[in-house]
């Protein structure tokens, strides 16, 4: 690609792997938005910016999402969030 058209091209929205346990910003919540478990199913294109990402929410719903976050090492050994996860 940089050969043939003699620029990098734009990876940044692949920081995530696919299926990885993420909490995102639900827009249901204004004014007070609150972050809600789900997955992260790849980059979303043509929707919003060129970081948004489609999420799984935990009621099986895809919606393209740009604020979004990973799960810190002490959230993924919780047992209430491994017990969130199975919901």
């Amino acid at each position: 690609y940089s050969r043939t058209l003699g620029n990098l091209p734009d990876i940044s929205n692949l920081v995530w792997d696919f299926y990885e346990w993420c909490y995102y910003r639900d827009d249901e919540s204004f004014p007070y938005p609150r972050e809600v478990l789900g997955r992260v199913l790849g980059p979303a294109k043509n929707e919003g910016n060129e970081m948004a990402q489609y999420v799984l929410t935990i009621h099986g719903n895809v919606v393209p999402r740009r604020s979004l976050r990973r799960l810190t090492a002490a959230e993924l050994a919780q047992s209430n969030e491994s017990e969130a996860r199975k919901r």
